[in-house]
């Protein structure tokens, strides 16, 4: 066998790898990212009835992160496509930090519908470029079988995250807010 044929194969083989480190690196970005979303379920209800919320607006602000990202996602797929995706990426996962942190020290219903929001929005760019990175480290060959390796990352933040939140919400419990009327 000639070294061009050998070094071709090895060339071939290499690009054939599923588990790359960025494939990894992708992973586990989408669980720590999925998971900070599912913390939040089980304790922003409470949380919103603690400022002063009705049980009914309570649930709103709960369903505003997952409406408004399945709203902003084809923004986030046309921004995706057009722009880097890793910094996309940071930048969105920035945005879902300061989101996080406002929702931890409103005040106010207000404010916290308006981080809601940016949770929601920094969420669906976030993922959306994911998923479209993913896609593109991934070999044609083992698309299917990554993108489904991939989905792997959402049923375990769907798994441990809401567990977290409650431990969270149990053991540190909530500041105490000003509730405006």
């Amino acid at each position: 066998m000639a070294a061009g044929t050998r070094y071709h194969g090895e060339q071939m083989e290499r690009k054939e790898k599923l588990w790359s480190f960025e494939f990894i690196y992708l992973l586990i970005i989408a669980t720590v990212v999925s998971t900070s979303f599912y913390m939040t379920m089980p304790i922003i209800a409470k949380y919103s009835m603690m400022l002063g919320a009705s049980l009914s607006l309570a649930g709103v602000i709960a369903g505003l992160f997952s409406l408004t990202a399945l709203l902003i996602r084809p923004i986030g797929g046309f921004i995706s496509d057009r722009f880097s995706k890793k910094y996309i990426i940071v930048c969105s996962t920035f945005l879902m930090c300061i989101a996080a942190l406002g929702c931890s020290v409103s005040d106010h219903i207000y404010s916290l519908i308006i981080f809601r929001l940016l949770h929601g929005v920094g969420f669906a760019i976030n993922s959306t470029a994911t998923i479209t990175l993913v896609s593109e480290k991934l070999p044609l060959k083992r698309l299917g079988e990554g993108i489904g390796w991939f989905g792997i990352s959402f049923i375990v933040a769907a798994a441990i995250g809401p567990g977290i939140g409650a431990v969270i919400g149990s053991e540190f419990g909530y500041h105490e807010a000003d509730v405006v009327s």
